[in-house]
């Protein structure tokens, strides 16, 4: 695959994300006062590119995601901290997957979905840190704000991603993208 099409892949799956955050914001029960929504998938997107590029893409488009919706966000920063640990690196670390590449392309989808729990275990984490170092709560506190959030997202995005990634993996197969 060219360099051309990884990158018009990774802005297509990116603008994917941002337009879910951006729908998934108009739904007022699915939010939280302070930030973050319930039952978000807006990490599938980044997710399949990881494991359809590798990691390194994965992550490229993690970061961009997590800056773009920082500037889109309707809520309100603590600072570049809560900009580092609650957008960035929350976003990147789901990129991480990509080094589950060859899984995919093997079709081995109940290890992968490992894999996605094990990112978003280092994103409820991430958005733990901000929350302990930019908000002043404990880390249980944290734990208590970030986790039903992150465990209910988490859930939306294996489910959907059992129910897609043969097809997703199918076609990825097809146009030579792994």
């Amino acid at each position: 695959m060219s360099r051309t099409h990884k990158i018009t892949l990774t802005a297509m799956m990116i603008s994917m994300s941002v337009v879910i955050n951006q729908i998934l914001e108009l739904i007022p029960f699915l939010q939280l006062t302070d930030g973050g929504t319930f039952f978000s998938f807006t990490m599938l997107p980044i997710i399949f590119t990881a494991l359809m590029l590798g990691p390194l893409w994965g992550i490229f488009a993690g970061v961009t995601y997590g800056l773009l919706s920082f500037i889109l966000a309707r809520s309100s920063s603590a600072g570049i901290i809560s900009i580092i640990f609650d957008y960035v690196l929350a976003s990147s670390v789901v990129g991480l997957i990509g080094f589950m590449k060859r899984q995919f392309k093997s079709g081995k989808t109940w290890l992968i979905v490992a894999g996605i729990f094990g990112c978003f275990v280092l994103r409820c984490l991430s958005k733990t840190c901000s929350s302990v170092l930019a908000y002043n709560v404990s880390f249980i506190e944290g734990i208590i704000y970030n986790g039903p959030v992150d465990l209910s997202a988490v859930g939306m995005v294996i489910t959907l991603f059992i129910l897609t990634s043969k097809r997703v993996r199918k076609y990825a197969l097809s146009n030579s993208m792994i």
